[in-house]
């Protein structure tokens, strides 16, 4: 319980990383309702939702979730 407060209490600090979080809407290993838990817990996190997107979003060349993730990560490290 301990480690627990401690560590919410460095993410919550302002050492808190930037994060980006990628999130299909198809994914069932990890569900969306999820990345809003890890989300509050980082005050500088942004989540880009893939709309149909699974858990392999970038290899989903074919649905041209690639190109939606690497837009992402460019606007996301260009900020």
């Amino acid at each position: 319980m301990v480690y627990v407060r401690l560590r919410e209490s460095y993410l919550l600090s302002w050492n808190s990383p930037y994060t980006l979080s990628l999130q299909g809407t198809a994914d069932n290993t990890i569900p969306p309702r999820s990345t809003s838990t890890v989300v509050s817990l980082l005050p500088r996190a942004q989540v880009h939702v893939i709309e149909g997107g699974t858990h392999s979003l970038i290899l989903e060349e074919t649905l041209g979730h690639s190109i939606e993730v690497t837009k992402a990560l460019i606007e996301f490290l260009s900020s």
